[in-house]
């Protein structure tokens, strides 16, 4: 537990000291120039790199299998790769890998860092209200993913890959992107929705569409759910085992979200949206929509994953966005959820680790010479 409580306090620490681009000596306090050149988002994604390197095949539910899959994949020729299946880009990467390392461990780090430079650079373009970016991407489902899933948290990266590219309005390499993020995961496929989904226009006067959309989703979430399957299942075959319904229990999280989702369209002034946050702010809305399919199907999770990234960074561009009006309660909201959020994972971790077990066995963290 002690690691994870360590990467919050530094990161926390770290929102006080700064280095700017102009000057090589660190500033340390507060005001706007630590505010905006603080280092706590680089420091955390460099000690997550860390936990993520040095953590034992325990740690994550499908870590082990992944050492299989490593080892399975160094013993074969580079021809073989493409046989296996059609998410082969990964298996290629494995190949590639073992040439020049047969250490688990190293592959391990390898990945950790191919995995988080994507992440961490998005997270790093505007450093202010880090503390609130970083206690809300710990809180996400993807945090605990980056212990685990190793071939969906590396499709994820690469979707952050195409972001830029959306942004830029580049479509071609945008659809080569997601077409090699679906070479790691299949369920990349929802990334082709980045595209459109950015560039549509919602403002606060739909709100009520808005709420009615997710209402209406939420309410007959089965139904919807089941004739999306059966579109996907003629697409490919493959999603046929998944096609069985359950309870999943994952309803806090949708509150969660529609919260966010309405203080995203009510806080800000209007005046001074750019183009990036109401792109990002309609990723936000996908993943609640999204999130109303997760009590019934862990699928929906999994697409998931890709929007749930950008909801770490939205929140905080709401407070910075805050119309005047809502200026003070934007503070105050901030502050209240830093420490609702810090007290929430703290006591998620500490009941993990007692009950031996937690999230895809994120909790609790054992360091690989442990074993």
């Amino acid at each position: 537990m002690i690691q994870y409580v360590l990467l919050l306090v530094i990161s926390f620490l770290f929102c006080f000291v700064a280095k700017t681009r102009e000057k090589r000596k660190l500033f340390i306090g507060s005001g706007e120039l630590i505010s905006e050149n603080n280092l706590a988002v680089s420091v955390f994604f460099l000690m997550l790199c860390f936990l993520l390197a040095f953590r034992s095949i325990e740690v994550g539910t499908d870590t082990a299998n992944y050492k299989v899959f490593f080892d399975k994949y160094s013993k074969l020729n580079f021809s073989q790769v493409f046989d296996e299946e059609l998410e082969f880009l990964f298996g290629a990467l494995n190949w590639f890998i073992a040439q020049f390392t047969d250490n688990f461990q190293i592959y391990l780090a390898i990945v950790a860092a191919i995995t988080l430079i994507p992440i961490a650079a998005l997270y790093n373009q505007d450093k202010r209200h880090s503390y609130l970016k970083i206690i809300l991407f710990v809180n996400m489902s993807v945090f605990v993913m980056l212990f685990s899933g190793i071939r969906q948290a590396l499709a994820m990266s690469i979707g952050l890959i195409a972001f830029h590219f959306v942004k830029k309005k580049k479509l071609i390499p945008f659809l080569i992107t997601v077409l090699i993020a679906m070479g790691f995961h299949l369920s990349a496929f929802i990334l082709f929705a980045m595209y459109p989904l950015y560039y549509f226009r919602l403002k606060k006067r739909h709100l009520i569409i808005i709420v009615s959309l997710i209402a209406i989703t939420y309410i007959f979430n089965r139904q919807i759910f089941t004739g999306l399957l059966n579109i996907m299942t003629l697409i490919y075959p493959r999603y046929d085992e998944y096609m069985s319904l359950e309870n999943t229990g994952a309803v806090t999280m949708i509150i969660c979200f529609v919260v966010f989702t309405m203080i995203a369209y009510i806080i800000p002034d209007e005046h001074n949206e750019d183009d990036e946050f109401i792109g990002m702010r309609n990723y936000l809305l996908l993943a609640t929509l999204l999130q109303c399919f997760a009590p019934i199907h862990n699928w929906a999770m999994r697409m998931n994953y890709y929007y749930i990234l950008f909801v770490p960074i939205v929140i905080p561009k709401v407070i910075s966005y805050a119309d005047i009006r809502w200026k003070q309660i934007a503070k105050i909201t901030e502050i209240v959820m830093c420490a609702f959020f810090t007290l929430y994972f703290v006591y998620t971790v500490y009941i993990a680790c007692q009950t031996d077990g937690g999230s895809l066995n994120t909790y609790p963290y054992i360091p690989f010479w442990a074993e």
